[in-house]
């Protein structure tokens, strides 16, 4: 565990990502868990321990730069909880939905709420389509997130209704994301905000947080 806790922080210090000792660990019990239950329910493709510390949490922490005055943040599509979980440790003052379509997935995502006793956490099991029929108090979202979620138009008109007046959309992509780009900014209805491309700090793996605000009608 100590050289997990190490790893760990030298990976976060790369990125110049700020963790206390007790996030570090919430971060480890995270992944813990992740591997426990992935065993019998196949919730990640990523089995290998130190990936699993850059790709699943090195990696959802990147989106914490960019939610500073952030009160409401929804998570399209989180998976076993990326980013969603990671940035609640981080960032505990944000109030977080997070939305996934796999039953498996929102059974897991929340047992970990329950076992870090993370609050201020709503983890809602259905299709972002029909996100407005499930819950009928939303908040506006100050930020709309996704991790590789879909293609890029699509995620954005996802996005859309849930926003505030003045909140942004934030998709983490990878790679070769130009085409998607551009296909978004050539529908006149967005206006990129801000890119910020930077490399993991293991494997070096390209990494892009795409920021968008609707275009005012």
């Amino acid at each position: 565990m100590i050289n997990k806790q190490n790893n760990l922080r030298v990976l976060l210090l790369k990125m110049n990502i700020k963790a206390s000792s007790t996030d570090i660990e919430k971060y480890l019990i995270l992944l813990a868990e992740l591997f426990l239950w992935n065993k019998k329910f196949n919730l990640t493709a990523i089995i290998d321990p130190e990936e699993a510390l850059e790709k699943h949490i090195v990696d959802s922490l990147t989106l914490c730069s960019l939610l500073q005055n952030t009160q409401y943040l929804l998570d399209i599509g989180s998976g076993a909880g990326f980013p969603a979980i990671p940035v609640k440790i981080a960032c505990p003052q944000i109030k977080i939905y997070s939305v996934e379509a796999s039953r498996k997935k929102v059974y897991f995502q929340r047992h970990i709420a329950r076992k870090l006793g993370l609050k201020g956490l709503k983890i809602i099991h259905c299709r972002a389509e029909e996100l407005k029929e499930k819950c009928f108090e939303l908040p506006p979202f100050d930020v709309v997130a996704s991790r590789a979620l879909t293609f890029l138009p699509e995620f954005l008109n996802l996005a859309r209704p849930y926003l505030s007046t003045s909140g942004r959309v934030i998709a983490m992509k990878g790679p070769g994301c130009n085409e998607e780009l551009n296909a978004a900014v050539a529908r006149g209805e967005w206006i990129k905000k801000d890119q910020r491309t930077f490399s993991l700090p293991s494997s070096g793996s390209i990494r892009e947080l795409l920021v968008f605000e609707p275009k005012l009608k």
